[in-house]
């Protein structure tokens, strides 16, 4: 993949636009110049464009709510308004982009899996795991080829969310450790309607039920999700344990 669309893919455009959008906010009040404010303007939109194309997975109200801060800082520091306004618009403005930033940064270093070691890995997940050409293999038998490490390939090529939960009743007392790779597909067609956040919370509920009706009592459940869509970041989110 080209390194540059690779690099927007994975959501680091995120920081780098934030800092950019800081920065110009810091820098608005001295500047007098009017090359210098169209300056700044291109800079404060191309730090916009950067962060969305982050795609951070907030709810969609705090997307409205940043853009509409974005645009009335934006007015208000472009206008003849009171400086009133144009601080109270900057302060929020830049708690906004703090909170936000530091908030989605908690969550893009991987969790550390602790618990009883297990010999294996038990996979759950679509095409990616299971592959689609017989005469290339997919990456759990890659990976077990090299590393050694059992897996247990329980993915199906077009699977769904519902086909994961079912996938799930064969996983055993032995299997501690399962890994669910669900790609943009799943996303697309199942977490359109719903908030990410809701859907993810739907989802760990279904599983945490089904488990509690399998034979498997200590698991360490781990979910992953491209960061290339918003409908799929909050599934990289979080680790639980069972």
């Amino acid at each position: 993949m080209n390194p540059i669309v690779l690099y927007f893919a994975s959501g680091e455009s995120l920081y780098p636009g934030t800092a950019i959008l800081m920065l110009a906010i810091l820098i608005s009040p001295f500047l007098r110049h009017r090359w210098l404010l169209r300056l700044r303007n291109v800079a404060t939109w191309l730090a916009l464009i950067m962060i969305i194309m982050a795609c951070p997975p907030f709810p969609w109200t705090v997307d409205v709510v940043f853009v509409a801060t974005f645009l009335l800082w934006y007015v208000a520091t472009s206008l003849s308004v009171g400086r009133r306004a144009q601080r109270l618009a900057t302060a929020f403005l830049a708690a906004l982009l703090i909170v936000l930033s530091g908030f989605e940064l908690q969550h893009r270093s991987p969790p550390l899996i602790s618990g009883m070691p297990s010999d294996h890995l038990v996979v759950i997940g679509d095409s990616i795991s299971a592959g689609i050409d017989p005469r290339i293999p997919p990456w759990p038998a890659v990976m077990q080829a090299t590393t050694g490490v059992r897996l247990k390939n329980l993915s199906s090529a077009g699977a769904f969310m519902v086909d994961a939960l079912r996938m799930s009743a064969k996983v055993e007392s032995e299997d501690r450790v399962v890994l669910i790779e669900m790609g943009e597909t799943i996303c697309l067609r199942e977490c359109l309607p719903f908030n990410s956040g809701d859907h993810s919370t739907r989802f760990s509920k279904k599983w945490s039920r089904q488990v509690a009706r399998s034979s498997c009592s200590n698991y360490r459940f781990c979910r992953i999700g491209s960061h290339m869509a918003r409908f799929s970041g909050s599934l990289q989110r979080s680790t639980e344990s069972g």
